[in-house]
């Protein structure tokens, strides 16, 4: 697993980037209303990747510390992971689409080549990945891994991109936007990314995509962390937003997991006080990815009228 310090360098200088940086005011006495209030649906990518993260997200899911999680199906931990899930019904699951890692794609290399590097296995980099992966190639690898979750028996409620999947290349972001218009499964993207058709804007409700991954420099402690997150969420303005946190706990099996410092912080910010405070401070409300899907569908159901 020594590439997992690099499936998030796209993000490596996100911690406070923000796609739509509005300062929301907290104070005062007008009632909250979904119009003026920040709500989030807190994510906890990588289940699936590994046995740490998958049972650190799930932890935090049954304890309402997160709203949602995306499974990464062709994980090395994605069967055991579909075990626990299916104990739990009424969790939301997404399928985090990757093309990278440091294994085979479930989709076998004589289908589509483009998805393995000469080591025959996913591409590493998601500059690899842009360079490399053809869009009608890609579309047939996520639309398996979607098709292992739901013939498990479990709901998808979402699609988001593991390492930015599908940012790299608008290309390969119309071809997970039209895999998503097929299946009627909504697609996490900011409703301002500029490869969405002008048609299909409609289809995309969160006004942000994003998240808190290493801290432009600041060092990695749980006070760190959740000053990154008080300033993430004070900057997004009144609107759903769609936040990704990596989860983990230490545990003697963390050889070679790169990135399992800030995965603990997160953990230890979500599950406990220091999230709470931050909430209290900033009235933020969480939420899963029903609504999501309701208006999905709706704007899906509305061009057939």
């Amino acid at each position: 697993m020594q590439q997992t310090r690099r499936y998030y360098r796209w993000s490596a200088g996100a911690a406070f980037f923000v796609l739509a940086p509005i300062l929301v005011g907290c104070g005062g006495d007008s009632p909250r209303t979904e119009a003026n209030t920040i709500r989030l649906i807190v994510n906890a990518d990588d289940v699936g990747l590994h046995p740490i993260f998958t049972d650190a997200s799930l932890d935090a899911r049954l304890a309402g510390a997160v709203s949602s999680l995306s499974i990464v199906a062709c994980g090395r931990d994605a069967d055991r992971a579909i075990t626990l899930l299916k104990r739990h019904p009424e969790l939301d699951v997404g399928v985090h689409l990757a093309l990278n890692g440091d294994g085979p794609a479930l989709t076998p290399r004589q289908v589509a080549p483009s998805l393995y590097n000469r080591d025959g296995v996913m591409w590493a980099t998601e500059n690899e990945v842009a360079s490399h992966v053809r869009p009608e190639e890609a579309k047939i690898e996520w639309e398996a891994q979607i098709r292992k979750i739901r013939d498990a028996g479990l709901h998808v409620s979402h699609l988001d991109g593991h390492m930015g999947c599908y940012f790299h290349s608008r290309e390969l972001f119309l071809a997970a936007l039209d895999l998503a218009k097929q299946l009627q499964v909504p697609l996490i993207a900011s409703n301002r990314h500029a490869d969405i058709p002008a048609e299909d804007r409609d289809l995309f409700a969160v006004a942000s995509y994003t998240g808190v991954w290493r801290m432009g420099g600041a060092e990695e402690t749980l006070e760190n962390r959740t000053e990154a997150y008080r300033q993430l969420i004070a900057s997004l303005g009144p609107g759903l937003h769609y936040i990704w946190t990596h989860q983990g706990k230490p545990t003697p099996d963390s050889e070679g997991l790169g990135d399992l410092d800030l995965r603990i912080d997160d953990y230890l910010f979500w599950t406990g006080a220091a999230a709470h405070g931050v909430r209290d401070e900033l009235g933020f409300e969480m939420i899963d990815c029903s609504s999501l899907e309701t208006q999905f569908r709706a704007a899906l159901d509305s061009r057939h009228r």
